[in-house]
């Protein structure tokens, strides 16, 4: 397992709420024996378990434990911290999803091995990554778990949300929320990576929040993706076009419909410009796109406040029905044209 460790708390980056509370569990002696990280992926809250879990089997934090309120930092260099940042800890469990899904199996085996003692952990602890993927029979089996916890044992979930899981399990847990990421600190973030201050700054917005959405960016050629995209629409409310908008449209689903993969990210990039379209004609520059103000202005100017806002409704739609396995094509075809439609609202 590899695992983009954090040495301790102190490198959790904007999550000091989250940070706060957990090394108040640690300092108060009053641990939960489970807790449910929730957030937007890519803001650390993986990152934040395992150094709960180094913070917990530290061997230098354990032995000043006698003297209250002293500092929880894992030192990062006893063996227990080398072990759990190299994923090799045997006490320090990861469970994620299999092919998108975490499966009763998954939950069974896990409770098989909490049936036995601790190796060599002062707590246990076991992470269950993207929660919100179990499907109702593993939420059930992990329930169990829940009711009748293992002695010496902590169990973290990790969900984007609460609703996303059975009321029941939530219920049972002592919840931690992490907030997005702002956008300078994902410039930044950027920058320390060698991106340029004027990329960094755009793409620490388009990210909307994530570092890991900020890292995918970066790692694509995603601003010619987007210009691409942009200048398709752009043709699309040119009158000028007549009726070549029609198959102008056409052809754009069709090499959408051929790119399942990047699909999601267009219609993202896509609610992110019709969304812009909607701050500028409500008389504010608030931008997702702010390399692109004179651009969003001269769209905006072709469509009505009540089409942008159908528009963005339509791209939602069309995103849910993507990832409900409709069939792709089709969902391109209606949702172009009705934005095609929208433009002139």
């Amino acid at each position: 397992m590899t695992i983009n460790f954090a040495t301790g708390f102190s490198d959790i980056s904007n999550q000091e709420k989250a940070v706060h509370r957990l090394t108040g569990f640690i300092q108060s002696g009053n641990i939960p024996h489970a807790l449910l990280f929730s957030g937007m992926e890519g803001i650390g809250k993986k990152k934040t378990a395992l150094v709960f879990a180094k913070a917990l089997n530290c061997q230098t934090i354990a032995r000043r434990q006698a003297t209250a309120r002293q500092p929880v930092e894992p030192c990062g260099i006893c063996r227990p911290c080398k072990k759990i940042a190299a994923g090799h800890h045997p006490d320090v469990i990861v469970v994620e999803p299999e092919q998108s899904r975490i499966k009763i199996s998954a939950i069974r085996d896990l409770g098989h091995t909490l049936a036995v003692k601790p190796y060599e952990a002062l707590q246990r602890v076991v992470v269950i990554d993207q929660a919100q993927a179990m499907n109702p029979q593993a939420g059930n089996s992990l329930l169990k778990l829940l009711e009748e916890p293992p002695a010496g044992t902590i169990l973290i979930l990790i969900a984007v949300n609460t609703y996303s899981l059975l009321p029941t399990v939530v219920s049972r847990c002592q919840q931690v929320s992490f907030k997005p990421i702002p956008d300078h600190a994902l410039a930044e973030y950027l920058i320390q990576k060698g991106i340029s201050p004027e990329k960094a700054k755009i793409l620490g917005k388009l990210a909307n929040g994530s570092f890991s959405r900020a890292e995918d960016l970066a790692g694509t050629e995603w601003l010619q993706r987007r210009e691409w995209v942009i200048r398709i629409f752009e043709r699309l409310g040119d009158d000028r076009q007549g009726d070549r908008r029609v198959a102008l449209s056409m052809a754009f689903s069709e090499m959408l419909a051929k790119d399942r993969d990047g699909i999601v990210d267009v219609l993202e990039l896509l609610t992110s410009w019709f969304r812009d379209m909607a701050v500028v004609k409500g008389g504010s520059e608030n931008v997702i796109n702010m390399d692109l103000i004179p651009r969003i202005r001269q769209a905006a100017q072709r469509c009505s406040t009540m089409a942008v806002l159908s528009n963005i409704d339509r791209l939602e739609t069309a995103r849910k029905k993507i990832e409900a396995n409709a069939n792709i094509r089709l969902t391109m075809d209606v949702m172009l044209m009705n934005l095609f439609l929208g433009f002139r609202g």
